[in-house]
């Protein structure tokens, strides 16, 4: 079972490690320019424009009320990401090979499959 691992294994586990190590980088990337937009907002709140909508009403807002939403999206968008983190530590490590047995060609399970096949998942890890 090539030491128990495959690329259905390696590739998904490599990526979650990879996005958890850079994670507070992105989520960061994504708060400075929200709290520059809500920056702007507070700035513009005065600033009355003309808008315009898909079916062509002319509304009166503020640019302050544009920046906003976009300062409102950052903040979502971080919080998602923040979401993603417990996700990033859910490791794959072959136990759906190791399961099946029938690769195993009669071979005794190697030892970390032995020990996961007796425990299971602990709580709150995904196998």
């Amino acid at each position: 079972m090539n030491k128990a691992q495959s690329t259905n294994d390696t590739i998904p586990s490599a990526t979650h490690l990879a996005v958890a190590s850079e994670l507070d980088r992105i989520i960061e990337g994504v708060e400075v320019p929200g709290d520059v937009f809500a920056a702007k907002a507070e700035a513009f709140r005065h600033v009355v424009k003309l808008g315009r909508t898909c079916w062509q009403d002319a509304l009166p807002h503020t640019h302050g009320e544009e920046f906003g939403g976009y300062a409102a999206l950052m903040r979502r968008l971080a919080g998602k990401l923040r979401a993603v983190l417990p996700g990033c530590f859910e490791i794959c490590m072959g136990r759906h090979g190791a399961r099946s047995r029938s690769r195993l060609h009669g071979r005794p399970l190697p030892p970390p499959f032995r020990h996961l096949w007796r425990r299971g998942p602990p709580d709150g890890v995904s196998l």
